[in-house]
């Protein structure tokens, strides 16, 4: 990324997506980047995110792109991940997918809400 540069992440720890907000040095939105995880916690009051390598993004016109499908195609034959991790990275990307439709702007207010809040301290 470039200088100035924002990134914001929003960890969930009810569900298994970690959401990254990236803006430019304008404050304008470059991406919402979704990370689809097997598990999301926190150790020490530290958060984490153990990625399951299947991402969808949001694009600031609100088109909405699956992405690493081969990562996570090449993990399942490096038995990296199991099937049923497979099947769930899947399952919980396309339940994303679903809500996220139609909802750029609910998730544009959202996230710009966490950023200016950051930007007034």
């Amino acid at each position: 990324m470039d200088n100035n540069y924002k990134w914001l992440e929003f960890y969930d720890y009810n569900s298994k997506v970690k959401l990254t907000a990236i803006y430019d040095e304008n404050n304008e939105i470059i991406e919402w980047y979704f990370d689809i995880a097997r598990e999301i916690g926190k150790e020490k009051d530290v958060p984490y995110e153990d990625d399951l390598y299947l991402d969808v993004v949001v694009t600031p016109t609100g088109n909405i792109i699956l992405l690493d499908e081969e990562e996570l195609k090449n993990a399942l034959s490096r038995m990296e991940i199991t099937n049923k991790e497979y099947e769930d990275a899947y399952k919980e990307a396309n339940q994303l997918i679903d809500r996220l439709s139609n909802k750029k702007e609910e998730l544009q207010e959202f996230t710009d809400k966490y950023l200016n809040d950051m930007l007034k301290e």
